[in-house]
């Protein structure tokens, strides 16, 4: 009887400006294949693609590596009783999933659907995730003590503005209710629901005068 065949694939074609590109895991099953994302992103240059390994001229290699082959477990365990490959990637999108490969995957949708500007408020606040919590980010790193260590990185260290502070946490916020909602995550572990949102500074509006206007006009 045949089994999926499961591998390791690094998608050089959705490289991105920092010049890293993601790692995805490929399940190929009565000629047809199907992939997800394993979280991990780096150089091309650090991808041997005959081991299907990070080379160790990366500095994260060891924790890379020991994240494929857990990924790999997962998906050889679901290959011996699946009957199609989306049923091993539906098993790796499970448990075996980081928050990281998520919002990896959600900006990839947001690129391909044309979300400029939706992809770069995303790509901004997981490079923050990944400065505060390391890379990747696991679903359990994200405690209520956690999003408040992160607010606390936004304003004492970025300095941002209590009105940023809010929007990205906000941002953050949905990611969390997105992936509830996709089966990703269970409803109670969601570290909003013990964590009290951040508030933000009115901001004044008023309209420009005759000269205002005239003086823009000429810019």
């Amino acid at each position: 009887m045949k089994i999926p065949t499961v591998s390791f694939i690094l998608r050089a074609d959705k490289r991105r400006k920092d010049g890293t590109a993601p790692v995805y895991c490929r399940v190929y099953y009565g000629g047809r294949s199907r992939y997800t994302s394993t979280g991990v992103r780096i150089k091309p240059g650090e991808w041997n693609a005959r081991t299907q390994r990070v080379k160790s001229s990366c500095d994260l290699a060891e924790l890379f590596n020991r994240q494929l082959d857990n990924l790999n477990a997962t998906a050889v365990a679901a290959a011996l009783d699946a009957g199609s490959a989306q049923e091993v990637v539906d098993a790796l999108s499970g448990a075996s999933d980081t928050l990281t490969g998520y919002v990896e995957r959600m900006i990839d949708g947001m690129t391909e659907s044309g979300q400029y500007w939706d992809r770069l408020k995303y790509t901004s606040i997981l490079g923050k995730l990944h400065e505060v919590f390391g890379n990747p980010v696991g679903w359990r790193a994200l405690t209520p003590e956690a999003l408040r260590r992160y607010e606390r990185y936004m304003r004492e260290t970025r300095g941002n503005g209590p009105n940023t502070v809010k929007r990205e946490m906000s941002r953050l916020r949905t990611i969390m209710k997105r992936a509830i909602r996709d089966g990703v995550l269970k409803s109670d572990r969601n570290p909003f629901d013990r964590y009290t949102m951040p508030k933000g500074e009115a901001v004044e509006k008023r309209h420009l005068v005759l000269g205002e206007l005239q003086a823009l006009a000429v810019l």
